[in-house]
């Protein structure tokens, strides 16, 4: 835009001195040349480009022309204070040379502009690799510091193992691992054992009522009878129990019911206790570590 502008006020500057040398110089050979003009246009009319009073005036109408322009040419070199001294020729000559800095500087700016730009795009195919090179630096220095806290420990530890070692002349003693009961035991499994127990103690009871019934057996019939001892029956009798005796019998189902009950209840109480023990076992140990 600023050279647009400056090429604008370069011609105007150059139109102003044309314009000036034309108004000095031009009433002496204008008045002529539109005289050969209009006789030239006259002669064409009748004759051709051949004629020879058509080539004569060409000829003379061509020189005045190159005259006019040549008289024109050196006005405009030999003024120069006719030029300083006319108000619209130097405001524009100041106009063209803030122009011409205008232009300078822009001109300055844009090849200052430039070079950040190239700058620029070496730092964009830079930035990635060092922004990689720093993370893997990140990466090496956390290695680095968590092994380096690890040997400080280890350093630690070993320091005070020789402190004990060098304050107990006769006993010497290093812990690797503190002594540690499990809260479960490894053999056996005690809701296992438990259940089993149980099973055993009602196969227990159940083999000494049969071990009793079979050692005084029972005939509840007159064939069981005959086919045991192998003599003839001559007669059976009805056995009638009375209310006291009816009472007796409930009585015991009742008991034998209750006992198989509550020895299947306390199995699962202790099953029970023993799950609840070792869950407040952990809780004690976890509390107690946290203390430590």
């Amino acid at each position: 835009e600023s050279k647009n502008r400056r090429d604008k006020l370069a011609s105007q500057l150059s139109e102003l001195t044309i314009e000036k040398a034309v108004a000095t110089t031009g009433s002496r050979y204008d008045e002529r040349i539109s005289k050969l003009e209009t006789e030239l246009e006259n002669l064409l009319l009748n004759y051709t480009e051949a004629h020879p009073d058509v080539s004569s005036t060409r000829r003379v109408l061509e020189s005045l022309i190159i005259k006019r322009d040549e008289e024109v040419n050196n006005i405009s070199n030999n003024e120069p204070a006719s030029k300083m001294e006319n108000p619209v020729f130097q405001q524009l000559q100041v106009l063209l040379s803030e122009t011409e800095a205008n232009i300078s500087s822009l001109t300055a700016r844009a090849n200052s502009y430039q070079a950040k730009m190239v700058q620029l795009k070496k730092y964009v195919d830079i930035v990635p690799k060092i922004e990689s090179e720093m993370q893997r630096l990140n990466r090496d220095y956390e290695v680095h510091k968590k092994n380096y806290n690890e040997l400080v420990s280890r350093r630690e530890q070993a320091k005070i193992s020789e402190d004990v070692e060098s304050d107990t002349d006769q006993v010497k003693f290093r812990i690797i691992e503190p002594p540690r009961v499990p809260n479960v035991a490894a053999f056996p499994n005690r809701p296992l054992f438990d259940v089993g127990v149980l099973i055993v103690s009602l196969g227990i009871g159940y083999g000494i009522g049969l071990i009793l019934a079979l050692s005084k057996p029972v005939f509840y019939n007159s064939k069981e009878l005959r086919d045991f001892t192998g003599l003839a029956v001559l007669g059976s009798i009805m056995k009638f129990d009375t209310d006291t005796v009816l009472a007796r019998r409930r009585r015991n189902v009742y008991l034998f019911v209750f006992a198989n009950i509550m020895l299947i209840a306390l199995t699962s109480a202790v099953i029970y206790m023993h799950s609840q023990h070792i869950l407040i076992l952990s809780a004690l140990e976890i509390k107690l570590t946290s203390l430590l």
